[in-house]
């Protein structure tokens, strides 16, 4: 029971934690991308922000939850970079489209 109650907690976490980092991230963009002209809303940007935040949770944020599992563990290196260069390169392309 209470493995569920901490799973629970740790979703409604992971929810939180995905609007508000998305929230930050389109807020940056959109005033960097402003400079260049008025910033449309792009899938594409928000597919990247979302890839930025699975690297994020599943390097640092998935350790510090209510949820501990013996099956956490870190993405790969290679994993990592290519995530970081696939949402860098949909974020920047979507500025352009």
């Amino acid at each position: 029971m209470v493995k569920g109650a901490a799973f629970l907690l740790e979703l409604a976490r992971i929810v939180v934690l995905l609007f508000l980092t998305l929230f930050l991230l389109d807020g940056m963009e959109r005033a960097v991308f402003g400079t260049f002209g008025e910033p449309r809303p792009s899938l594409l940007r928000g597919a990247g922000n979302f890839a930025l935040f699975v690297v994020l949770y599943r390097n640092a944020l998935q350790f510090n939850g209510w949820y501990k599992s013996d099956r956490s563990r870190r993405l790969g290196r290679a994993w990592t970079r290519g995530l970081i260069l696939m949402a860098s390169g949909a974020i920047l392309s979507s500025a352009w489209m």
